[in-house]
């Protein structure tokens, strides 16, 4: 565990999480795949617009959008922003508060500078912080029945499913 006090602007990733809105959806799902993250924060100048995740990616996919689209029409808004000289505790309030996944980051004059996720702030909570504030019951109140599928569906089935509940991943069970 991190120790007290760490400010998002130490643990917002930096690299490989942004694209200027004049360029693809292609190159948005590229930047995605490589950081991991399920993220991509779409900015105009330093400026964030707009944010795509793996959701809107699978939801834009289904929907027959092509890669060769520009992204900054694509991109979800309005955009959770906060200060990197928040504290962790701050941005799962608000993360929890707003239903979302992702956090992101700007400086004083609200130029981008990071992004940060709902595991990098599980990752570097404060050892209080998890013991006392975060209580079961506000992880509950934002669980989804479980949604599944067989081995023998479509591609196109699970990808409706998915664009239908609003999920990033479907389990798989063979003989269901």
């Amino acid at each position: 565990m991190a120790k007290a006090g760490v400010l998002l602007g130490e643990v917002a990733e930096k690299k490989d999480v942004s694209i200027n809105a004049d360029r693809t959806f292609r190159e948005a799902l590229s930047i995605m795949h490589r950081n991991g993250k399920g993220v991509v924060v779409v900015l105009e100048g330093p400026q964030p617009l707009g944010i795509l995740t793996e959701r809107d990616a699978v939801r834009l996919l289904y929907a027959g959008t092509g890669k060769r689209e520009k992204v900054g029409p694509l991109a979800t808004t309005p955009l959770i922003v906060t200060s990197g000289n928040r504290s962790i505790g701050y941005a799962l309030g608000l993360i929890v508060e707003n239903k979302i996944r992702r956090l992101v980051v700007v400086d004083d004059e609200g130029s981008f500078t990071g992004v940060v996720t709902q595991q990098d702030l599980l990752e570097h909570m404060e050892d209080d912080l998890y013991r006392s504030a975060l209580k079961v019951r506000h992880i509950l109140n934002h669980v989804k029945v479980l949604c599944g599928s067989s081995d023998d569906e479509t591609v196109r089935d699970v990808l409706r499913k998915m664009v239908e509940g609003n999920i990033s991943a479907v389990p798989v069970v063979k003989g269901i």
